[in-house]
């Protein structure tokens, strides 16, 4: 019976032994089927290779190379893809693939049995053409000047009246060079999206954000407290100029802090050159004029005491009221003198006219002649000739007597003449009656001429002392020039 057992274990033995053997056979035979394979569940940078071999993979990786793409993403939401085949990029061959199939346990094929995956990731070399990826990059639409819009900061702003602060513009000013290498070190780390928002240093940033909003909005209110005022001036050619803060805060003064105050020397001196220059523009007394002389065309008259002269000590004063209440007026300046009319070149169509050649005058009414006159004016000489120029009328008088100069030997007038109508325009000139001249006109003048009047005859005088009111410009003129005799 013992020997029986006996020989039955050793059977069972020698199975056993069998069993393993040919297990490990069939083991050792499954296993060499990966020698040059990959094993079941293998992924290299994604791919599934599981029984493929390097050239497999290798052409795989290649494959990924050739279908790179990267989108560039801008901050206003648009985007662009540039493709690797576009700029050369080309994989290259490194033995990666290789070495990790030649560093594989093939007698692990068993656990993909099992379920269990082998992932791996190599690095991958690729090459292209730089200067091919920069020629694209720079024709991106969105890196073109004109596509480009600079940041504004933000600021302390005039309008309407009151200065307030505006936010900063991000703009989407680019700089080139950054956007290059930024997608260069995309392409080089194989990124297929690059967001360009997130690199620092691709945008232009505004200099002053709404972080500095504090501060800014303090010097907004520094300068509305000193600049609300503002003046629009209606000038004599039907234009305006407006003084406002936007000038005046130019004439504030700025401490070691910043803040601005008020300095009154330099704030007056600052007024007075701004009337000055003010009135540089349109002061035009004594300046040329050109009038169309009757019957005989365009003559250009200068001199006398017509036209605009800004009084400058008064528009001062008024100035600087209004600017220190804040006010905010239109007006016109103020005049010391002025022209009573802005039509026909500041005559207008009713005034005076006075051709001292033809010595003659002329009266105008709305644009039609209502009396002419023949007339004597002043004698030829330095010392009576009657000044050519524009003026006005600055009184009218009747029943008074002309006085000359006194005379320092008898304490008496030069002379003294009775008349009955009186009407001056240029200091001791004017027109009046003068019954003791008997001829008018022609050369009277020269040498039996008035002291510098002009002669009415007297039965003219009223007529001209009703027509002539102080709005009419008063022209005199000679015609065909002069000379002067002792």
């Amino acid at each position: 019976m013992k020997v029986i057992r006996r020989h039955l274990t050793l059977i069972m033995a020698l199975f056993f032994l069998a069993v393993v053997l040919l297990g490990t056979t069939a083991y050792a035979v499954q296993a060499e089927q990966f020698e040059d394979v990959y094993l079941d569940g293998t992924s290299i940078n994604g791919f599934d290779v599981s029984g493929k071999n390097a050239a497999d993979a290798t052409a795989l990786l290649k494959q990924q190379a050739e279908s790179y793409a990267l989108t560039i993403n801008f901050r206003d939401g648009s985007s662009e893809t540039i493709n690797g085949s576009d700029f050369g990029l080309t994989y290259t061959d490194d033995g990666a693939a290789s070495k990790l199939l030649a560093s594989q346990n093939k007698y692990s094929w068993i656990g993909s049995v099992f379920g269990k995956t082998n992932e791996y990731t190599v690095d991958t070399e690729y090459t292209y053409d730089y200067d091919t990826l920069a020629a694209l990059v720079m024709a991106l639409p969105e890196l073109q000047d004109e596509a480009m819009v600079a940041p504004t900061d933000a600021q302390v702003v005039y309008a309407d009246g009151t200065y307030s602060v505006t936010g900063e513009t991000e703009g989407n000013l680019l700089d080139k060079d950054a956007v290059l290498r930024a997608v260069t070190i995309a392409v080089d780390n194989e990124s297929t999206a690059l967001d360009l928002a997130a690199v620092d240093g691709v945008y232009a940033a505004p200099a002053v954000t709404t972080a500095d909003a504090a501060s800014l909005q303090s010097t907004a209110d520094q300068l509305n407290q000193f600049t609300t005022g503002s003046v629009t001036y209606q000038l004599p050619d039907g234009t305006t100029q407006t003084l406002d803060g936007n000038t005046t805060r130019n004439w504030l003064s700025v401490d070691e802090n910043g803040n601005y105050y008020k300095d009154d020397a330099v704030w007056a001196q600052n007024i007075s050159d701004f009337v000055a220059s003010l009135a540089g523009g349109i002061d035009n007394v004594g300046g040329d004029r050109t009038f169309n002389a009757t019957g005989i065309g365009p003559v250009t008259v200068s001199g006398g005491t017509y036209g605009y002269t800004v009084d400058q000590v008064a528009e001062i004063e008024q100035l600087t009221s209004e600017l220190e209440s804040g006010a905010v007026v239109t007006r016109e300046p103020i005049y010391s003198t002025w022209e009573t009319s802005k039509e026909n070149g500041g005559f207008g169509n009713s005034y005076v006219e006075a051709d001292l050649s033809r010595q003659h005058l002329w009266i105008y009414v709305d644009g039609q002649v209502v009396l002419e006159t023949d007339i004597v004016s002043g004698k030829m000489t330095p010392e009576y000739y009657t000044p050519e120029g524009t003026y006005l009328v600055y009184a009218k008088m009747t029943d008074t007597v002309l006085k000359g100069q006194i005379d320092p030997e008898t304490n008496k007038p030069t002379y003294e003449a009775p008349v009955d109508y009186w009407m001056p325009f240029n200091d001791q000139i004017g027109l009046h009656d003068a019954d003791w001249k008997y001829v008018f006109g022609g050369d009277e003048y020269i040498y039996n001429g008035s002291k510098g009047c002009i002669n009415l005859p007297v039965d003219v005088a009223p007529q001209v002392y009703e027509l002539v009111n102080y709005d009419m410009p008063i022209v005199v003129y000679y015609s065909q020039g002069y000379e002067l005799h002792e």
